[in-house]
């Protein structure tokens, strides 16, 4: 049986992860709970914990994902999302050098659709740049890094997807603006779990896109999100990504070139629509 650790298991993906993990069998999986004895930015504790627990598979999921709240806070960002990697990586491999580790990385490195495969680097805002030191300490290790943009009805209680944060301002009839110039393909969170489960058993290593095939526009995704579940479109605004006051800059087209992890895995690329047609029943309920 598979021991199978997921760091940053109360986030947004961390909470559907480890329930979707936890009806499979074959895996013995055991979610990282962080309080103010147990930190793995200490060495002295990262270094006792992964010296008495021994894992096959370390899911890594923890992040400051707010990329405006990273370029105002570089310092907290890089301990958070790279130097406490680092920690985990460096122990968990003295220990254990055939520790598989699967890292979820971000597609915020693309602005050109032909361009977009995982050999592109193009640092826009500091959040990505502590993503791609990320990478860069992983790509040499036995893991696999995951590019990817996700979606679908959170079950952490203190994070809002961004289907939630649409769905529920229409609730409440009030308005929201959504950029036609910035275009993306992410997948749903369910969509994501079932990647991962199959890379748990295949131990695929490399680095890979995981989005939707071709994407569009954040605007059109929230059009079609509200018109599947029948809110009103009224409270929908097209507004130009340039208007949206944002801190950190953005790429504006981060629509990846997905198929190679498909191939890999033996699974079906699968359309924007074709997600959201799968995300929509959790919100009907």
């Amino acid at each position: 049986m598979k021991k199978i650790l997921i760091i940053g298991s109360s986030g947004m993906l961390g909470t559907y992860l480890y329930s979707y993990l936890k009806n499979k069998k074959k895996f013995n999986v055991k979610k990282f709970v962080r309080n103010l004895k147990s930190n793995l930015i200490s060495e002295k504790f990262c270094d006792e914990y992964f010296k008495v627990n021994n894992f096959d598979i370390i899911i890594y999921l923890s992040a400051i994902t707010d990329i405006d709240k990273c370029q105002k806070n570089k310092k907290k960002a890089y301990t958070v999302n790279y130097a406490l990697l680092k920690n985990v990586v460096n122990y968990s491999f003295f220990y254990n050098n055939k520790t598989y580790f699967i890292f979820t990385s971000t597609d915020q490195f693309y602005d050109d659709y032909k361009k977009n495969y995982t050999t592109r680097n193009k640092i826009y805002n500091y959040y990505a740049k502590t993503k791609l030191l990320s990478e860069n300490l992983l790509i040499k290790k036995n893991s696999c890094i995951l590019r990817t943009n996700f979606f679908g009805k959170s079950r952490s209680s203190n994070r809002n997807s961004f289907t939630d944060f649409i769905y529920k301002n229409l609730k409440l009839k009030k308005n929201v603006y959504l950029a036609y110039d910035l275009l993306f393909s992410p997948v749903y969170m369910g969509t994501l779990c079932k990647v991962i489960y199959l890379l748990c058993k295949k131990n695929i290593k490399g680095k890979f896109n995981v989005g939707s095939k071709k994407g569009f526009s954040k605007y059109d995704f929230g059009i079609y999100f509200c018109s599947k579940l029948n809110l009103n479109l009224n409270f929908i605004n097209k507004i130009s990504y340039k208007n949206l006051k944002l801190k950190a800059k953005r790429p504006m087209d981060m629509r990846m070139q997905v198929g190679l992890l498909n191939k890999k895995l033996n699974s079906k690329i699968t359309s924007l629509k074709q997600e959201i047609n799968i995300a929509i029943k959790d919100y009907k309920y």
